[in-house]
Formats: C-alpha cells, structure tokens, sequence
C-alpha cells in the first residue's frame, strides 16, 4: 500500500480515499466506518492502536484527528462515488487550526476542541454493515479475514477501547484473535423496529394565535406549509410541497426566518402597509377628479369659456375644497391645464355619447333629423339628431348625435358628412326610416338632394319637410301676397332699426315712456298681473328675422304696447324734418296699418302658438293632424269676429266726423293719393284676403298625405266612441302603411325586402285594436278637477310595450315595428335648430378658435341639460382612467 494514500471501500460501493500524510493506516479502516454511521454531527470517538491513543472527531465537511499529542486536521469532499479526505501536516494541540476550502477560495477557520467533543463509543451505535464492508469484505468470509489480518499486522493491531456491560466483554480465547475476526464472531444485532407510522399534524395549531394566520395543512398530502410565503412565491418547502416535519422547534425556526418576518410585518394591520396607502391615495384622487368632472361639467353646462377653468379652481380652493386643495401634486402640477380640461370634458362628453350608443343598437329603427348652418368663424356645419327607443324604458326619445364640419353646402357634400356620421355610430342607412330637413332644394330633392340620394340606398326611407319651417313659410308668403301686410312687415323692421340703433333716441323713447307712466320691462310684474293694463307696458323693440319663427309676433307685440310714447316720439322728430320719424309717422297714424297690425298681432298669435306646439321634443304627426284643423278654424273666425288686439283697438277708437282718435293719436281714415276707397274698407279687403291666403297656404303645405294621416291608427283620440265599431275600423289606414312598409322595394339590380309582414300585421290588428281601446287614457288633475284624457301615441307606446307588458312585443311584433317605425319620423326638425342655438351660445365671437371636436363634445354637455346630482361620475371617472394621463 502507498504510505501516502489509503483506499478503503465503504458501503453502496463508494470508495474512501484518505491521504494519510503521516497518519497510520490503522486509522482509516475505522474513520471511514464512523463516516458511513448515521449518527448525528459532529461526531467524536477514540481509536486505540498499539502504540498510542487517537481520538477522532469528524463531520460532512471536515475532519480532525489527535493522535501522538498532535492535530491531524483534513478536508472532506465527497461525491455520488467517491469519499475524500485530506489531512494537512499536524500542529500542535489546542490551537486554532486555518486550512484552505477544497474549492481554494477561501479560508476555513476551525478551533478544536479535544476535551468538548470526547464521548465514548458505545457497541449498540456501531453498524455490522459499516466493519463488514471494510476492505470490502464480508462477515463470513475466512479469506478476506486472512487478507485483512495479513493487511493489519501485529504491530498495527487495532483495539477499540467500549464501554461494555459484563456480556459483551472479550474471553480469555477470543483475545489473541485479530479484530475483525473478533467482531464476525459477535451476535447478530437486534433485528430493527418495523418502519414508524406517518407524523401526525397537531390540529391545534391551525387556532394558535401564533399560527393561525399563516399556517397551513394539506390534509391529502399530510403536509403543513405558510401561506405568507406561498402567496409571496418564496422557494423552499414551506412555500411549494409543504413539510411533515410536525414539530414546534420547526415552525419557531420558520417563524424565524427573514422573508417570513418580512411578509408577516407587511400584513400587520396596525402598520400602513404600501398597498393599503396606495389604497387610500387612490380614493383620494378619484375624489379630486369627481370634483374636477363636476367643475368641468358646471362650466360647459352654463356655456362659460373654458379660460375661467383655473380662476374657478383657484376659487374653491380658497374656500377650502379639500377635494381640490388635495387635487394639486406640487407648486407645478394643478391640474388646471387646457390639455386637463379637454381630457374632463371628453370623459364627461363619453358618458353621454356611449349610453345613448346602447339604445340605438337596441332600437329596431332610427329616425335622423340634419340641418346645416354656418358658424361665427364662417365654417360651414351639419347637425345630426336622433330619434329612437330607450329600450330601458320603452320610450321614444330625441336626442343630439353630433356636430360636423361639411366642405361645401352642395348635396353631395352633406350626403358624405351624413354617412360618415352615421359610420362613426355603427348606424347602418337601411335602419333609416325618416329623414326630417327643411325645404331647401339641396335636402329636400328627390332626384340629386340629400333625400334623393339616401333613397338610392334606402328605399323606404321618408323625407318629412320640417313642420315649423312650412308654417313660417305660409305665413311670409300670405303677408308678401298682400301689399299692406307687406308694407307692415317692411314698417316694423324700420321702427327697431330707427329706435334701437340710435342711443340718443332710445334713450329719449324711455324717458317718454316713464313720464307717460309706462313700467320698464324688466322691473314689471309678470304678464299675467292684471292690475296692469297691457298697453302701459314697455317692451323692448324685436328685430324681426327670417331664420326666426317667433319674432315677427314679438315684434308685432312690441309696438302695439309701445304705441303712444312712440308715436310722440315720432312726431318731435317729425317737427324737425327727420325723414325716417317723418315716414313712419305718416304710416302709424294711418287707420289701416293701425288697424292690420292689430289683425296681425291676433293672427301670428295664433301660428306662434301652433309653432310652439310644433316644436315639442318628441311631438308626433298625431298632433299635427289634430291641430292644423282647429288653427284653421281659427283663422275662419277671425273674418268674421275680432280676435283679442283687433277687438281692444276697436273698442279704444273714438269715432269723429272726419277723423278717428286711438290713445290720443288722430288716426287717418281718408284714401291716400290713387286710392278709391277709405281706410276702413281697405282694411277689411285686406282682412279677408290676409285671412284666406294664410288659410290656403296651410293646406296646399301641410297636405293631407295618405302615408302620413295613417299614422292615427295609433292615437287613442281618433278610436270610435263605440267599441262595437272597432271590428272595421282602421282597416284602410293599415293598408296605407303595409303599401309602403309590406312590399319589397326594387333598387337598381337588387331588391329590398318588405320591413314588415302584411298576413301577420293585418292578424294582429284586430287584436291590437281592443287592447287599445282598453287602454285609451286616465283621469288626469287639471285645474284641481279630475279630467280624462287620452294618451298620446308615446304614451301608448310605453303603456302597451314598457313595464309588465314587455310580453306584447312578441304578441304582436308586426304592429310594434309600424308604431316604432311612425313614432321615430320626426315631423320637426326643431331640434336640429336647438343645437345650432347651443352652438352659437358656446362658440361667441370671442370663442372662434374652438375646433369642431371640443365644440360638438361642449354642445352634447350643455345639450344634455342633466342636473349634478344625477350625473353618473363613476362612469366617466372609469372613462378618464381608461388611458393615462400626464397632468399639468
């Protein structure tokens, strides 16, 4: 053997190299067996040759042996195979011993300690298997005893020094024998207690305050495992497979452990973690911005510039908003930017927009109102609105779509806008069923207008030619067909430009006005007071405008209540040869313009208030076929009866030979020059054909078409008294509308198919007739007095299909396509024009750079007309955080 090296197989075939450096070799067959035990570490026993005492003491890592007064320390490096120790040149006993890492990276430093780590050994710890596979030998194997004691000569006989009980001692025989014979010759060990059962979790400590909040046990696998370091992904046991080490000492020592004590420390509730923090920050700022969206909507819906935005802010913050004050992050981020305020003002513009998005995909079909208008930076703009089913609460609902610009005012040009308004909302032109416009001829042509050229592609789409602007036109072109009434208009557009434009004479016309003991305006009690005669009234002089349907009326209304101290105004004026007051003197002291503009005050009375009716939101063309009939009626009676201004004249004038006096201004009732009748008989010529031209033109532009008047199958008012007359009633007005919507419609190379099913539709009508006769109207409180009424065609629409009767869609789904199909036909465009109002209120001649896109989102705002308190600012405040924002 090589008196450097000692080779020694142990057990499982792994080979235990020693270099000895001075060691002897006795020592390695027993250090290599107390290696192979499974004893606990550090491990120390005492080996005794021949010649001297050596005392051992070892672990996985390193190894030191005492033999002949000196220090044998050494390095273990073991691998799958292969066992090596190394031992350093001795030292002295008792003293600090430095050798190198097997890696050479360092050093190890290691105190020995003889005396700490003595104990004895003791036979019972010994394994059979370990001196067994000594030289690679077995028990019984008489050959390899020989070659062993040949190996290990007399001098190197090895002796271990036990601690025995009296049957373990060695015999007078067996002592001359060499060692490992000696041991073959010992009893078998004791055979080994069968394998112990599983651990057992100790259920208890899953209550244990210490515990419970974090400790974990699978019941499957019989393994506990830390939910602090599982949610945390830490590696190890304790957060993957779990362990069965069931004993306290192992979860102290977890408990211990850095990233435990990290992860318990965050979760502690009496400490601000970063997540509960962030937490709060972030309730803290969606506070700050609902106060911002509330602000913004605030200055948008009072059509305020959006420069007052910061001075607003700054404002509340001085009153002490903590919302606001808390809304600032730094002396440089305030948030009060124009950038700020266009991102508010769109999330809050989105609320709006995408709610109405919902019920116009749900809406079986849409009717589209457009008009086009020029702005005050002289660009051209086309307003679309809407008309559909809320299908939340099975109403009809009006509402404003967008703002666009158009290039040019030219049909094809308006048609482009249209369908790309209509691209941007998913509104396919096909679910199109009314097209409201006014009568221009590039909307309203059914060859090359905008009509004309949506038809190419949607058939069954039905052009409706305003309602407000027809009754307009009928009355400009009655007063235009009669000279006087001519002359009249022409009179009051001079007076307000005469009075209005000059400052002097206003004010001069107000200080006449209070000495003759007029009330100003503004200062007087409401119209109604009746302790105030109507004549004493100072009204402010109206312009009248041709785009306006009520201002020749208020215009009309001014001058009458303003008549005397304007007549006196006049005649000073008059006195020193001013032209204009010299004109208009001669006119308004002239019994027949006296008298027309009294006619004219009760007839455009009356179209004003058929305008207003005209002009409601949501009116349908059941209204209009009942109220063109009375106004009509009306003009009849005012040929023969005065009505309320024509009659309080007449009853003011007082009757002279030659001359008439009304309010103390004599009034001219001789002919003017080629003139053969006086004044009184020109004014009644005048009344009658006034009266009857404006009666013509009702009729000849409000035509009563087939299509249109068959809309009243669904207007309870126009059902028969008697229900035994339903069975045939209507049919011939159903007819009309299954003409139109029942057939198929040839486009070009393509046909359209029929909207709705003309079998089933006549099926259901017989039904659908009862149940609106059941279902006609309520009593209603007017004047403290209980009074029915019937329903109007939306109210029906939401009495039959809305509610608890959502079933009847399906009942009768032809009869709710035609009523959804009459209903959503706008018969006025009014809306249209209260866009363009919002517009010209918004965009002021010092808000002219607004771009198309700020100004349709603050129309749409100032539009809505949506109180603050039902504003949904949880929708637009997750709107706003749906992209990321950098504050300014």
């Amino acid at each position: 053997m090589d008196k450097e090296h000692s080779y020694v197989t142990v057990g499982r075939g792994i080979l235990f190299n020693v270099q000895l450096n001075g060691l002897p070799e006795a020592v390695v067959a027993f250090l290599a067996a107390f290696y192979f035990l499974d004893v606990d570490y550090p491990k120390c026993h005492e080996i005794v040759t021949a010649h001297a005492c050596a005392s051992l003491c070892c672990n996985r890592d390193w190894v030191a042996v005492i033999y002949d007064d000196k220090w044998w320390p050494g390095t273990v490096d073991s691998t799958d195979d292969e066992i090596t120790v190394s031992f350093m040149k001795p030292v002295a006993k008792n003293k600090f011993i430095w050798h190198q890492d097997s890696n050479g990276k360092g050093l190890t430093q290691m105190l020995c300690q003889q005396q700490t780590f003595w104990q004895s050994w003791k036979r019972s710890q010994y394994r059979p298997e370990a001196l067994e596979a000594v030289g690679g030998v077995s028990r019984n194997s008489e050959n390899s005893v020989d070659e062993l004691n040949d190996h290990l000569d007399e001098d190197h006989e090895v002796a271990v020094n036990l601690e025995m009980d009296s049957d373990m001692c060695v015999s007078d025989e067996e002592e001359g024998q060499p060692l490992l014979k000696r041991m073959n010759s010992l009893p078998p060990r004791k055979q080994r207690k069968k394998a112990r059962a599983p651990p057992v979790f100790p259920k208890k400590w899953l209550s244990n305050p210490k515990y419970k909040e974090w400790l974990r046990y699978d019941v499957q696998h019989n393994t506990m495992w830390c939910d602090f370091c599982r949610s945390n992904k830490i590696c190890g046991v304790w957060a993957e497979q779990g362990t069965q080490n069931f004993r306290k000492k192992t979860l102290l020592v977890h408990m211990a452990s850095n990233d435990h004590a990290r992860f318990a420390l965050a979760r502690n509730p009496a400490q601000s973690t970063v997540v509960k923090t962030r937490e709060k920050m972030k309730k803290q700022e969606a506070r700050s911005y609902k106060s911002a969206l509330r602000t913004v909507y605030w200055i948008s819906s009072e059509e305020i510039p959006n420069c007052k935005y910061p001075s607003l802010l700054q404002f509340q913050r001085e009153q002490g908003v903590k919302d606001i004050i808390q809304m600032n992050r730094g002396k440089n981020c305030k948030k009060e930017s124009p950038e700020s305020f266009h991102e508010l003002l769109h999330s809050l513009s989105e609320v709006f927009l995408r709610k109405m998005l919902n019920h116009l995909n749900s809406s079986p079909f849409i009717g589209l109102g457009i008009d086009e208008s020029t702005d005050r930076s002289q660009e051209k703009h086309i307003a679309a609105v809407v008309r559909y089913v809320d299908s939340n609460e099975t109403k009809i609902k009006t509402s404003f779509l967008k703002l666009s610009v158009i290039t040019s005012g030219t049909a094809p040009a308006i048609v482009e806008a249209v369908k790309k308004i209509l691209g941007d909302f998913s509104i396919p032109v096909n679910k199109l069923t009314g097209l409201g416009i006014d009568g221009a001829s590039v909307m309203a042509s059914d060859m090359n207008g905008v009509l004309g050229l949506l038809q190419r592609e949607n058939p069954f789409l039905i052009g409706i030619h305003c309602i407000n602007h027809r009754l307009h036109l009928a009355v400009s072109k009655a007063a235009k067909d009669i000279k006087n009434v001519n002359t009249l208009s022409t009179i009051l557009s001079t007076i307000y430009q005469h009075v209005n434009n000059s400052p002097n004479r206003l004010q001069k016309f107000k200080n006449l006005a209070d000495v003759l003991g007029a009330i100003n305006h503004d200062n007087a009690p409401e119209e109604g007071n009746e302790n105030i005669a109507p004549s004493l009234k100072y009204l402010k002089f109206k312009r009248i405008f041709d785009i306006r349907w009520l201002s020749v009326g208020e215009a009309v209304k001014a001058v009458i209540h303003n008549y005397q101290p304007l007549l006196i105004l006049l005649e000073e004026e008059a006195a020193n040869d001013e032209p204009t007051s010299m004109g208009l003197l001669e006119k308004l002291s002239s019994y027949k313009y006296v008298a027309l503009l009294h006619l004219l005050g009760d007839v455009v009375g009356a179209t004003n208030h058929l305008c207003r009716i005209f002009q409601y939101r949501d009116i349908s063309f059941s209204t209009l076929q009942s109220q063109l009939p009375i106004f009509v009626e009306t003009l009849q009676d005012m040929k023969n009866q005065p009505g309320k201004f024509l009659q309080m004249f007449l009853e003011c004038v007082e009757e002279g030979s030659d001359e008439i006096i009304f309010e103390g201004v004599h009034l001219k009732t001789n002919p003017h020059r080629n003139e053969r009748m006086n004044q009184l008989e020109e004014f009644e010529t005048d009344r009658q054909a006034f009266i009857d031209a404006l009666a013509n033109n009702i009729t000849s532009r409000f035509p009563n078409v087939q299509l249109l008047s068959a809309f009243q199958i669904f207007d309870p008012s126009a059902y028969p008294e008697n229900p035994q007359q339903l069975a045939g009633w209507g049919y011939d007005h159903l007819k009309n509308l299954l003409d139109f919507y029942g057939e198929p419609k040839r486009l070009e190379n393509q046909v359209i198919q029929a909207l709705v099913k003309p079998e089933a539709a006549e099926e259901e009508f017989l039904f659908f007739k009862r149940l609106v006769y059941q279902n006609r109207g309520e009593d209603r409180n007017e004047n403290e007095q209980l009074k029915f009424c019937f329903y109007k065609p939306q109210e029906l629409f939401t009495k039959l299909f809305g509610g608890g009767n959502v079933d009847n869609k399906m009942i009768y789904p032809q009869i709710y396509k035609l009523m959804v199909l009459t209903l959503t036909t706008m018969p006025s465009n009014a809306e249209a024009e209260r866009v363009f109002s919002v517009q010209n209120r918004v965009k002021t001649k010092l808000r002219t750079r607004l771009g198309i896109n700020i100004l349709d989102e603050l129309v749409r705002v100032s539009y809505s007309k949506t109180s603050g308190e039902s504003l949904d600012l949880d929708t637009a405040l997750a709107i706003f955080n749906e992209k990321p924002h950098r504050w300014y």
